[in-house]
């Protein structure tokens, strides 16, 4: 999406390219090269689309663009990727290397190029029904272990890149969104969906009590997928950012669950990722804790992914953004009664 968006204000050659190199045994390696763009360029893009909604919205966003999760998103793909790789990590595409000439703003890399039959889920997005609830663990159980590989100081200095995102610095814009979206999508019977976000933002001090480590930001079915072994694959790293892991995981939830999801298995879920967070926080987390975390990370997700999402898709219709935000909203309306 990002890509689609920056190549209508960019002459230069961004995006995936296919090769095939031909190795010295004679075999043929299936590679993708990833050219991309700068951070700048994809704010141009993302001001495009705001444009076609308003042109204040165009200007606010770019009073905000080093706050937002897209700044710099050259450098932290090619980061994450490099430590991932480095550190051995099963859950990614095989990485093959980068090149960076910074002067001709150049970064390219080069990973593996995967195989659609080789896949059990592949671009599920618009799929919900063929996630179990033994996928979504599987995915779980994947991306914890990247947020335990990195909750510590020392692992968080080898993406330097990656930031801590404050969605507070953005509020303005992110109000901006909310009502120009809501005026946009009247009649698509999502009254309460964007009277929840109004009310969020009208006193909204997220207060966060998990450690930070990196995090996806953008984890969803567009961007995980199932080997045919089972395990899961998670790319397109670059909006990545230092965060606590609910954000992930609601993200991926919100995603995954149909329209009528049960109330049971989103119990079941978060219990178990409770567990596997008590590896990466002290005996003082309560489950409580917890819930208050996911239903921030659920706030986060709606005001600053979400807006965006639900503005895209006046350009270029994404079907499944109406079902995301309606679960998004049932699932923090929901949680807060338990």
């Amino acid at each position: 999406i990002l890509m689609d968006l920056t190549s209508r204000v960019s002459k230069k050659v961004i995006g995936f390219i296919e090769v095939d190199l031909k190795l010295i045994d004679g075999s043929t390696l299936p590679v993708l090269m990833k050219s991309k763009a700068l951070g700048t360029e994809v704010m141009d893009g993302l001001r495009f689309m705001a444009s076609n909604l308003n042109v204040q919205l165009s200007d606010t966003l770019f009073e905000h663009r080093e706050y937002l999760e897209y700044a710099h998103c050259e450098a932290k793909e090619i980061e994450v990727y490099s430590a991932l790789s480095d550190l051995k990590c099963s859950f990614i595409p095989a990485f093959y290397g980068s090149t960076i000439d910074e002067k001709r703003e150049i970064h390219l890399f080069f990973m593996e190029r995967l195989d659609a039959s080789k896949m059990t889920l592949f671009n599920s997005e618009n799929h919900p029904d063929a996630w179990t609830l033994e996928a979504k663990l599987k995915v779980i159980n994947a991306i914890h272990s990247i947020h335990r590989l990195f909750s510590s100081e020392e692992m968080k200095k080898r993406v330097s890149a990656v930031q801590i995102f404050d969605p507070l610095k953005g509020i303005e814009l992110y109000r901006q969104f909310t009502q120009l979206n809501g005026k946009d999508y009247e009649g698509r019977d999502l009254e309460n969906e964007f009277q929840y976000m109004e009310a969020v933002l009208r006193d909204w001090n997220p207060s966060k009590k998990a450690n930070f480590t990196l995090v996806h930001t953008d984890f969803n079915p567009r961007n995980v997928a199932l080997r045919s072994d089972g395990n899961p694959c998670i790319y397109d790293w670059e909006l990545a950012t230092l965060n606590i892991p609910q954000r992930d995981v609601f993200e991926f939830l919100a995603f995954t669950f149909e329209a009528d999801f049960s109330m049971e298995e989103l119990r079941t879920i978060l219990r178990q990722h409770y567990d596997m967070m008590l590896e990466i926080n002290d005996s003082s987390y309560s489950f409580s804790d917890y819930i208050d975390d996911f239903i921030v990370s659920g706030d986060e997700f709606l005001l600053t992914r979400v807006n965006f999402y639900l503005a895209g898709s006046t350009l270029v219709h994404y079907p499944f953004i109406v079902r995301v935000l309606k679960n998004a909203v049932r699932m923090i309306t929901s949680i807060k009664t338990w």
